[in-house]
């Protein structure tokens, strides 16, 4: 069954729905740009207006940038804890109050502390922003997706420049060009507020009523076709706020993965420190070559202008040749143009023609990055991993503007200084291809894409890599290993290894409903991958030889220990099996494949109780017993009284199911299923139990699998062959008595097609034996 975050990933795409968020995220990013851009356009306007000299002009951008790391840092922690909703709200609202007062400052140094606060605001809404965006689109569209997202920068740049140039003429126009900045930002807040939350977020958190409201709207809003999910169970974290829990998240993006986060900060600092290099100083640069006022704005706003050229190029390319890819030949084709601007800038055509490449490129890097960084960390880091990753960028670019001005540029000169930038660039490129992967197609929570899938092999079954061992709890029986995540699909776990049944049990009792049982792995391990289940601790009984054993009892029963294989019942000879027990055999043909066959147990398959299972299934229609044991002794559950659900049954959170007994045989029993393939879990499962009298049916048992939230059985069809009805009416009666669902697999009339057929099958073939 799928999660919550499958359905929205799943979603088609709708402009009314995910475009939307799509619009509003935006028009954020939008204003992030126009607010960077214009430190470009304010440090000639403020230098000439407080006197100041090249290296006072830098701290325009600097304070502004360093604010914007600030707040990325922050928000992207806060918003992993808060919800992307409302700091998606708060830090346009920041940036947009403190971008007016800006605009009021009477000197110098009180401007520039209020640009500070103004960048921590909008800082926080590039990872806020992205993260939003990136969970409500679905995966198909998602790498297009963000990195349209990035249209809205070179708009906003564009924008900037040309509001800022028809500004030029006014009074006091630095002011002015703040003012105007914050009215449309202060009306972008008011719109946010619709903004549904996160449903990935709210999952993630364990707000389950909230998530399925906004998935099961998305899923109508966008006319899909409804079907059931599961919201996986939450990871319980603890953690403070503030700056701890920013403290906490850089720990957590480091620990997640060293390599990974070493190649996503060092792509970000150097791409961003090119372009936030030109963008800052390009007017101020072109003015010392004898520009105007009007002609070096309108030199910047060309350069922006070609970038959104750029950013739909890479709208088009980032899913057809891959994120990697396109980073690592635009990035530095990029830093290029700008050496040879350096080289030919006396030449007005040529630095003309060097601008609109290096603008056309750069555009083509950004979207990119922005969406293959953000793809590279699971939910409960992903606006906390970009957040970091940009800040780090920020703190660089930030002074970079102040040092530009006071030491590269007077020093080394325009070529030998963007020389350096694009090594930089190219050091940050190939690091990147050798220690990040490619996210292209992949889903957002493949949160560690360098793992091997867990493997089924004998020790431990669940554990692709085990860490040195832990002391056993005091007393019990058993060796603990914690899991190494960064070589794991799982959420973390620790794993106990029990050497007799007593452990076990005692193991469980200490761990209460943190603990899961597994043995043969072949689906608990399945759901963990999916992170369908998190639980803290594994209890591995697998090497349990008590729980492993076949035979007919001397109360005339089968007995099945719970850590015998499908595939030792399949090849079981006809003394071990017990005449009359044949259908048990000739059922394990539908379960899997062999390889699962070999490695899965009776005992898992029955307590992991999915309701398409074949051992639940002939459990119900047999009327078999399950052996639970636990710290109270053992004890006998019906199977009539074992099943309560969906993965739902009797046993404690203390117990373990030893022993599965058919307590009669059934020499004219059978069961038959129907799935999309040989092996796949089946869409509707039927299994038919004949009281015979020669060539006469007396009466019989119905069960079906697949048509609720367990195995049940079917009285009205019973009754029907209790009368002498035929075989056709008992398939009849059967469809008709029960509701059966619809989902991806096929609608509720599909499944009572297949009832019908299903069951008329098992009764010819019951009847044959």
């Amino acid at each position: 069954m799928k999660t919550g975050d499958h359905i929205v990933q799943d979603l088609p795409w709708r402009w009314g729905v995910q475009g939307r968020i799509f619009i509003i995220g935006g028009l954020g990013y939008l204003f992030d740009a126009y607010d960077i851009a214009l430190n470009g356009f304010l440090m000639p306007l403020l230098g000439d207006h407080f006197h100041l000299s090249l290296s006072q002009r830098g701290l325009v951008a600097t304070a502004n940038l360093v604010g914007m790391a600030v707040g990325a840092v922050a928000w992207g922690a806060i918003a992993d804890r808060i919800g992307r909703k409302k700091a998606f709200s708060v830090t346009l609202l920041i940036f947009a109050l403190f971008s007016v007062a800006g605009a009021l400052a009477p000197n110098y140094g009180i401007f520039l502390a209020l640009r500070f606060i103004a960048g921590v605001g909008l800082g926080g809404c590039i990872p806020v922003d992205y993260a939003l965006v990136a969970e409500f689109s679905p995966t198909k569209y998602r790498g297009r997706v963000l990195t349209a997202l990035d249209a809205w920068w070179p708009i906003g740049v564009t924008l900037c420049g040309l509001v800022s140039t028809a500004m030029l003429s006014l009074e006091g126009n630095w002011r002015w060009m703040l003012c105007v900045m914050s009215v449309p930002a202060l009306l972008l807040f008011w719109v946010r507020r619709g903004v549904p939350e996160s449903p990935v977020y709210l999952s993630r958190k364990g707000r389950e009523v909230e998530a399925r409201a906004v998935i099961d709207d998305l899923v109508a809003r966008t006319g899909a076709p409804a079907e059931p999910y599961v919201i996986p169970a939450p990871v319980h974290e603890s953690g403070g706020n503030g700056p701890r829990a920013a403290l906490e998240q850089l720990r957590a993006v480091w620990k997640f993965s060293p390599r990974i986060t070493s190649a996503a900060w060092l792509l970000f600092a150097t791409v961003m420190l090119v372009y936030y290099a030109a963008l800052s100083w390009l007017p101020s640069i072109l003015k010392e070559e004898g520009l105007g006022d009007t002609a070096a704005f309108m030199s910047t706003t060309l350069m922006s202008a070609v970038g959104i050229v750029g950013v739909l190029t890479s709208t088009v390319l980032v899913d057809a040749v891959g994120r990697k890819w396109l980073i690592g030949v635009s990035a530095p084709v990029a830093s290029l143009a700008l050496v040879v601007f350096a080289l030919v800038m006396r030449m007005p055509t040529g630095s003309v023609v060097a601008i609109g490449v290096f603008g056309f490129l750069m555009q083509l890097t950004i979207p990119a990055m922005y969406a293959y960084v953000s793809e590279l960390y699971p939910t409960t880091l992903r606006a906390s991993g970009f957040g970091w990753a940009s800040s780090f960028s920020r703190v660089l670019t930030g002074f970079a503007p102040m040092l530009f001005g006071s030491v590269m540029w007077p020093l080394l000169g325009l070529p030998m200084t963007f020389g350096v930038l694009a090594v930089a660039v190219l050091g940050a490129v190939v690091w990147t291809a050798f220690a990040a992967p490619e996210t292209k197609g992949r889903d957002l929570d493949e949160d560690d894409p360098t793992a091997v899938p867990a493997q089924a092999s004998p020790e431990p079954p669940s554990v692709s890599r085990c860490a040195e061992a832990q002391a056993a709890p005091t007393g019990l029986s058993g060796a603990a290993f914690e899991n190494d995540r960064r070589n794991m699909k799982p959420a973390p776990f620790q794993y106990h290894r029990a050497r007799d049944v007593e452990g076990a049990t005692a193991l469980l009792a200490e761990l209460s409903d943190e603990a899961k049982v597994i043995a043969g792995g072949q689906s608990l391990v399945a759901m963990m991958n999916f992170r369908l289940a998190r639980p803290g601790h594994l209890v591995d009984i697998a090497g349990l030889r008590e729980l492993d054993h076949l035979g007919v009892g001397a109360d005339g029963g089968l007995h099945i220990g719970a850590l015998t294989t499908h595939h030792t019942v399949e090849t079981a000879s006809a003394d071990r099996l017990g005449a009359g027990f044949e259908v048990i055999r000739e059922a394990m043909r539908w379960i899997g494949h062999l390889p699962i066959r070999t490695r899965g147990t009776v005992g898992g398959s029955i307590a992991h109780a999915d309701s398409t299972a074949e051992w639940c299934l002939l459990a119900v229609l047999l009327d078999a017993e399950f052996v639970a044991h636990g710290p109270r002794g053992r004890r006998r559950i019906p199977a009539g009284e074992f099943f309560f659900g969906y993965y739902t049954t009797a046993l404690e959170p203390d117990e373990i199911l030893v022993e599965i007994v058919f307590p009669s045989p059934a020499p004219h029993a059978a069961l038959t299923e129907f799935a999309e393939r040989r092996g796949d879990f089946a869409i509707v499962s039927a299994a038919v139990d004949l009281a015979t009298e020669g060539e006469d049916v007396l009466g019989g048992r119905v069960a079906l699998g697949g048509v609720a939230a367990m195995p049940v059985r079917v009285p009205e069809a019973e009754a029907v062959l209790a009368a002498g009805g035929s075989f056709r009416d008992c398939a009849e009666a059967a469809a008709s008595a029960v509701d059966p669902p619809s989902d991806a697999n096929g609608t509720g009339d599909y499944r009572k097609h297949l009832i019908r057929n299903l069951i008329e099958r098992a009764c010819e073939e019951a009847m044959s034996r």
